[in-house]
């Protein structure tokens, strides 16, 4: 367990309370949840850990279903940047708010042209090598 602690990340990205009312104690919570980890090992020990802390869930009264909507086993980069199929890495950019990975995500022109310089520049240096 003490492995996906290093390096694991997960992600509470949605939240829906019913019946969704300031003063009302929920009676349903359902929510996604993204789990992260640049190892396939330590990625299931996380979901599995998941499903044990759902299943002592009934300790406390409560019910509880798991369903995994989709898997993606971890590709890490090389540390020239490989991936599963070809050399690849991410360039970053400034997004309005700091808000990145969402459909509300903005960013400016400049920035944009920025990035694609970068790229630019990493393709050219990639190809004197």
């Amino acid at each position: 367990m003490e492995a996906f602690r290093i390096n694991g990340v997960g992600t509470v990205g949605q939240l829906l309370v019913h019946p969704n009312s300031c003063n009302v104690i929920p009676g349903r919570v359902d929510f996604s949840m993204d789990l992260r980890h640049p190892e396939d090992g330590p990625l299931k020990a996380m979901a599995e850990a998941v499903r044990a802390a759902l299943d002592r869930m009934g300790e406390l009264g409560l019910t509880g279903t798991l369903q995994e909507i989709w898997y993606a086993p971890p590709t890490p980069f090389h540390p020239d940047c490989l991936a599963q199929v070809c050399p690849s890495a991410m360039i970053f950019i400034p997004c309005k708010d700091g808000i990145s990975h969402n459909e509300i995500e903005d960013a400016t022109p400049e920035d944009v042209a920025a990035g694609c310089d970068v790229l630019l520049q990493a393709i050219l240096e990639k190809a004197t090598e």
